[in-house]
């Protein structure tokens, strides 16, 4: 199978859960002999002072394409909107890919878009199927934004660009059924195969709650290493922030009072080193590994955004427990035998959606090392079995192999039989 996959921000190096959203499993399928061309658009930090288009093979079989529109660049840094999604990408990309690009994307034997917003391009230069990755509902996530930018006309333009990607599209895939319904209400039934695919983690090897290893992780982030770390890892999209003023305002001045936890907000959810009462942040990291390798437990006190948070998954795998909202946590089979730990209710009950003394609750009975032991050894052990990139990137090849019969995609390959 060669593909062309469209997205709306540059993805490598990965440094957000976005990133490895998109470039997680097309790394496992290029593994298996598939060809990606993406296409991607903008400029992000690091990648060189002067913003230029420019190609980079990430993996065989895998290249990013980056095309720059630099006075869209500057338009959008003057006018205080670089944090806003593209509705114009299938214009820009109309105007700005160089010929010899669209005759290379123009090979491929089906296209997707990760977001709606290069769906019209997309559509005009594929010559076989077109699908959708629908990473949010966008037009709930950047609504009231685009609406204070540009007035209800921008938010108009985006429900109608995302509406008419889910409708016309010839597959979608979502990451949980929850954003699946919420698609349906507000666009209608797709014409298309819709399927929900998980995000997923990378396993590490070996017993992540390893004390040697714990030990030297917080030796590496200048942590007392007898210390018990609840970590909030994250970037600076703005639901994250909302949650880390949370955890700095609300949750951290109480932890500090019982004197056992202390929370980690690791990333670039804070710009700088800091801390305070019951608290501290990393600041940027060139990556979330070693706080991974630190922790105690992971706190997600999402109540804002979509999708689904893909740091579930990676605390997961690395034997954390999370302590999470209902919304934080959807997506995922939410159960204390899975290793998530539920405090807030879902709001159709009423309740609090956030309830600081639920966290408080759940934190003090993992003071005991064993019930937290447990908690670490069924997070990796529901990680393992149902939430592995390999695995998820199989559940798509089986979805296009049934869809369309005519791409002759190869099944994925059996598993070896025992003792080969």
């Amino acid at each position: 199978m060669r593909a062309t996959v469209l997205c709306g921000y540059g993805l490598h190096p990965p440094r957000s859960a976005g990133h490895l959203a998109v470039l997680a499993p097309l790394l496992r399928l290029a593994e298996r002999g598939h060809v990606f061309e993406i296409c991607s658009f903008g400029w992000r930090r690091g990648d060189g002072i002067w913003p230029r288009s420019h190609r980079r093979e990430i993996a065989p079989g895998l290249t990013e394409h980056r095309v720059v529109d630099r006075r869209g660049l500057l338009r959008s840094f003057l006018g205080g909107r670089l944090r806003l999604p593209p509705l114009g990408l299938s214009e820009t990309l109309e105007a700005r890919i160089p010929p010899s690009l669209l005759r290379e994307l123009e090979k491929a034997d089906i296209w997707w878009c990760e977001g709606p917003w290069g769906y019209a391009f997309a559509r005009k230069h594929a010559g076989g199927p077109v699908g959708l990755v629908a990473h949010n509902v966008e037009s709930d996530l950047h609504g009231d934004a685009l609406e204070a930018a540009g007035g209800p006309g921008m938010r108009g333009r985006a429900f109608e660009l995302e509406g008419r990607a889910f409708l016309e599209a010839d597959f979608v895939w979502v990451f949980h059924e929850n954003d699946a319904r919420r698609l349906r209400e507000l666009h209608g039934k797709p014409k298309g195969f819709l399927a929900v695919r998980p995000l997923g983690a990378d396993l590490p090897e070996g017993a992540p709650w390893d004390p040697r290893v714990r030990a030297r992780a917080r030796r590496s982030l200048d942590l007392p290493e007898d210390g018990r770390y609840a970590l909030f890892p994250a970037s600076a999209h703005a639901p994250n922030r909302e949650a880390a003023t949370w955890i700095v305002e609300v949750l951290a001045p109480r932890l500090a009072e019982r004197g056992v936890w202390t929370a980690v907000l690791a990333g670039s959810v804070l710009p700088r080193r800091v801390s305070g009462k019951g608290w501290l942040a990393t600041g940027p990291l060139p990556d979330l590994l070693e706080a991974f390798r630190a922790a105690d437990l992971a706190l997600n006190p999402m109540t804002e955004g979509s999708g689904m948070n893909l740091k579930v998954a990676e605390c997961l795998a690395h034997g954390l427990p999370v302590l999470s909202t209902p919304f934080g946590a959807r997506g995922y089979a939410a159960l204390p035998e899975h290793g998530i730990l539920l405090a807030g209710t879902d709001g159709e009950e009423g309740g609090s959606p956030r309830d600081p003394e639920a966290f408080l609750e759940i934190l003090g009975d993992l003071e005991d090392p064993a019930r937290l032991a447990e908690a670490g050894r069924a997070a990796r052990a529901y990680a393992s079995r149902a939430l592995s990139w390999e695995s998820i990137a199989e559940g798509r090849l089986a979805d296009l192999s049934r869809w369309f019969e005519d791409l002759r995609i190869p099944a994925p390959p059996a598993p070896a039989a025992a003792g080969s």
